[in-house]
């Protein structure tokens, strides 16, 4: 960390150094330097990961396998891998996209998924369950192992115990045992064509499940098996009716069949959590872990994830029992833990907290939760150094944060407020209460950083946080050690080409953008003040950090541009600094090509599916019309099987809110779930990870 910080100041000096002012001890958004990134393994262009059977393949224990000419399963830009079949009318899709599985059913059938959760399933199915029925009671006469259920049910889950495999039969064959070996078995393969996805199933009397082992039993069932398209988790879907009564719901389950739906969600499932746990989790390769725990409603939660290996970059994500995130933190880096205070959680149902690495890397780490009827942290709490937490400041409130230092010690503070209503105002006293720093110095939504404090005695310091004219708010607190070798550059973010950004330099500060560049690449780099008495400076860095240009042609209040052709592939960095350390706004935007890049394909609206082509070394966006508070749903699908295109949110401001690149070339990109900040007209940008051209399919829904 402190050599990048040494190799970007000394790009500084080597560029002007008699323009330079001396940069002072500071951090920003975490109380450390820029984001070390770690190494991430070369990514090569791959054909399309969709897998196809073969007509004639039959499974490992050689059940019949017939192919029936019915509609074919495929991948859609709607919500992941369904059947490619529309709706009947009035039906409305039931499950959880975020979470992997779901299905549409007719309008009178009820989700009891969460009951099914809370009734004991998940220890059996795990968080990634779903469970509809014609109606209440036929469900909860399922839920309790009756032998007759009056109605009709369809039951999805994944199984992990059975091994990856392309062949939907087979999976079929694993899971069933010794039932799959009678000859009368007959699997019907569902139709297949280029793009589509493995799927068979099989009828049956009876099912390898505890809770439909009854004596009694009178119910028939179908058992379906569609294939992950990663091929890492198996899933199925289970529909059952009482014997006498098949005849009636078969209809109803073949067309419930062809709207299932998997979001392609790779994670892996832990235990059930209890509130005091403290787990360990062992994060395989790109893919994330969940770990569900139920609440009533109307209690807090705070979570710790700690890595057990130095050089894993964790992430923490909280879903809610409709499948939304509800709270996230990424604010630390390789090493670092991540913390959610005083979470509230507001519905009763099954949460899940979703462990992952930036990187998508593999690592060994440690997963705590507690749950507590009120706030534990309200007031605030103790902080170590190096740490960084989130939390809520409430109205009229005030967090004292404490923690232990010795005289002559160094510290960073870094108090970010997460909303624009909220002036955060940061003050440290010293062990005999004498008032040591009071800061105020930026606007609402702003960050207050104090940089380089030294401690004059050894004892407990208090952060005392409250906001201005009693406004509350969310907010992360940061505390590092700072010394005179860790400098002041901001980690601002990343950058795509066409891409706008806005930033606010604190007093001394240098921002540093990340953007990933390829030999030969014609980048065009534009900072622009957004005060006239701002005379800023900017910088481009090679992966190497050697210095590629600098520009401060002009005065104060004009942009500053810089025009260059890459000469290495790999992250590139533009650093951007107001001559004279004043603070101030500004906007960057990055560009390839020269002017014209970005080409605005028109407006989307909801429920809209619209198609083009992205030319090469060109970004494309299409914008829409959001209310703070909705909940969206993208899906960007290319058409060429070669090309890996990109998601990339803008809020009504041009910076980005966030980025989808998870898929592999040929396969459909996903944001699910993502809940609008602000009222105003947000855009997708659709890019292509290697630069080319790709039509593409894109669409946007609201998820209600």
């Amino acid at each position: 960390m402190l050599i990048l910080g040494a190799a970007l100041s000394a790009a500084c000096q080597a560029t002007d150094p008699e323009a330079t002012p001396s940069l002072v001890a500071t951090t920003r958004g975490t109380a450390s330097a820029v984001r070390t990134r770690q190494p991430t393994p070369t990514r090569t262009r791959v054909p399309s990961a969709t897998q196809t059977e073969s007509p004639t393949s039959t499974p490992t224990l050689a059940p019949t396998v017939t192919n029936e000419p019915t509609p074919t399963i495929g991948t859609t830009p709607d919500s992941g891998l369904e059947l490619t079949l529309l709706l009947p009318e009035g039906w409305r899709r039931l499950g959880n996209e975020r979470l992997g599985l779901q299905i549409a059913s007719p309008p009178d059938w009820i989700d009891l998924s969460d009951r099914a959760r809370a009734g004991g399933w998940l220890d059996s199915f795990g968080p990634r369950m779903l469970l509809v029925a014609d109606s209440q009671q036929s469900g909860e006469n399922v839920l309790s192992g009756q032998s007759k259920i009056g109605g009709g049910f369809v039951l999805g889950f994944v199984s992990e115990e059975i091994g990856p495999s392309a062949d939907a039969a087979a999976s079929l064959v694993a899971f069933l045992g010794e039932i799959a070996q009678e000859e009368s078995l007959v699997f019907q393969r569902v139709a297949l064509d280029s793009s589509a996805i493995p799927a068979a199933y099989v009828d049956l009397e009876s099912i390898p499940l505890s809770q439909f082992e009854n004596e009694s039993q009178q119910l028939s069932f179908r058992l379906m098996s569609v294939v992950d398209p990663e091929q890492v988790i198996q899933t199925f879907f289970l529909m059952g009716a009482d014997q006498e009564d098949w005849e009636l719901y078969r209809d109803t389950f073949e067309q419930m069949m062809h709207t299932i739906a998997l979001s392609g969600n790779l994670s892996l499932v832990g235990q059930q959590l209890k509130s005091g746990d403290q787990v360990k989790g062992d994060l395989p390769q790109n893919a994330s872990q969940l770990w569900p725990f139920n609440s009533g409603g109307g209690q807090y939660a705070t979570i710790t994830l700690a890595p057990e290996d130095s050089d894993i970059d964790l992430t923490l994500v909280l879903i809610d029992p409709d499948g939304n995130i509800l709270a996230s933190m990424d604010g630390g880096y390789a090493g670092d833990l991540e913390v959610l205070t005083d979470v509230l959680l507001p519905d009763e149902g099954t949460y899940v907290v979703e462990a992952g690495e930036f990187f998508r890397e593999g690592g060994q780490y440690q997963l705590s939760l507690t749950l507590a009827d009120e706030p534990q942290f309200g007031g605030g709490g103790r902080i170590e150094i190096g740490r960084e937490i989130e939390s809520e400041l409430l109205e009229n409130g005030e967090h004292v944060w404490v923690f232990s230092g010795t005289a002559g010690q160094e510290v960073s503070i870094v108090l970010t407020s997460f909303s624009d209503q909220l002036d955060i105002i940061l003050e440290v006293r010293g062990p005999d209460g004498q008032e040591e720093l009071i800061l105020d110095e930026g606007f609402a939504g702003d960050a207050e950083v104090a940089t380089g404090l030294t401690l004059p005695v050894t004892g407990d310091y208090k952060i005392i946080i409250r906001g201005f004219a009693g406004r509350g708010g969310p907010y992360t607190l940061a505390l590092d050690e700072g010394s005179e070798s860790t400098l002041n550059f901001y980690d601002a973010g990343d950058l795509a080409y066409g891409q706008t950004g806005r930033e606010f330099l604190q007093q001394d500060e240098a921002h540093a953008w990340f953007f990933e560049g390829s030999i030969g690449d014609q980048v065009t780099i534009e900072v622009s003040p957004s005060d006239d008495n701002l005379d800023l400076d900017i910088w481009l860095l090679d992966p190497q950090l050697n210095d590629i240009a600098t520009r401060d042609e002009f005065l104060a209040g004009e942009p500053e541009k810089i025009e260059e052709h890459l000469q290495s592939d790999g992250q590139h960095l533009v650093l951007v600094r107001e001559f004279f350390g004043e603070p101030g706004e500004y906007e960057i935007r990055l560009n390839v090509g020269g002017e014209g890049v970005l080409e605005i394909a028109g407006s989307i609206a909801y429920s809209d599916t619209v198609s083009g082509t992205l030319p090469s070394d060109q970004n494309v966006g299409w914008s829409f019309q959001a209310l703070a508070g909705e909940i969206v749903n993208i899906a960007l699908t290319p058409t060429d099987p070669d090309r890996d295109l990109v998601i990339v949110l803008l809020d009504p401001q041009g910076e980005t809110a966030t980025s989808v690149d998870a898929a592999l070339s040929g396969l459909p990109e996903r944001l699910s779930s993502y809940r609008i900040t602000e009222d105003g007209e947000w855009m997708i940008l659709i890019q292509e990870f290697f630069n080319e051209g790709s039509g593409y399919e894109l669409t946007l829904t609201q998820q209600r």
